[in-house]
């Protein structure tokens, strides 16, 4: 029998060369991934269980899966969707689960394109910050820029082609 499963969040990047990978995911789901003996991993719609072999907590999540021994085999896995059972979490969790939007931190690698005409650079990160996400840009000089991830900015989301349209107001990029 197939459990039920809740997504928790997103694998966002590898870590150093051993396979370990950076996990996005909301504080309330870390007690899930720290019991969990398995994470189901998002692979063109189908749920593929991992082992769980080790999960650290600390600036970011951080997770070994058992088979995933090089940052090689760690790079399918990069921006794909995973799961936990849902008996892993408490009810007060799976309520807040549906209102949970962690879509921002995909956009890592994508160009961020101003007005649909301007592209303002690469979006190299995106981190938490007190009531929103911020991408962490670079720009063309070389400079990195903090852009807030707010739907009042965000146009248009274009995973296929790995940009995000963005319309900020005047000003917010001069120095």
């Amino acid at each position: 029998m197939i459990p039920e499963l809740i997504e928790v969040g997103f694998v966002r990047k590898p870590k150093g060369f051993q396979g370990l990978l950076k996990i996005a995911t909301h504080e309330q789901y870390e007690d899930a991934l720290l019991n969990s003996s398995y994470l189901f991993v998002d692979m063109d719609g189908s749920k593929v269980p991992y082992a769980v072999e080790k999960v650290e907590l600390a600036k970011d999540v951080v997770v070994r899966l058992e088979d995933i021994l090089t940052s090689e085999d760690a790079m399918p896995l990069v921006g794909k969707d995973i799961f936990v059972e849902a008996t892993l979490l408490n009810e007060h969790d799976k309520s807040l689960q549906a209102n949970d939007n962690l879509t921002y931190g995909k956009v890592v690698g994508f160009t961020m394109i101003d007005r649909g005409v301007e592209a303002i650079g690469v979006v190299e990160n995106v981190e938490q910050y007190p009531g929103q996400e911020m991408a962490i840009v670079q720009v063309p000089s070389g400079e990195t820029v903090l852009v807030p991830l707010v739907e009042e900015f965000i146009v248009e989301i274009d995973e296929e082609g790995k940009r995000i349209l963005v319309r900020l107001p005047e000003g917010l990029l001069t120095t």
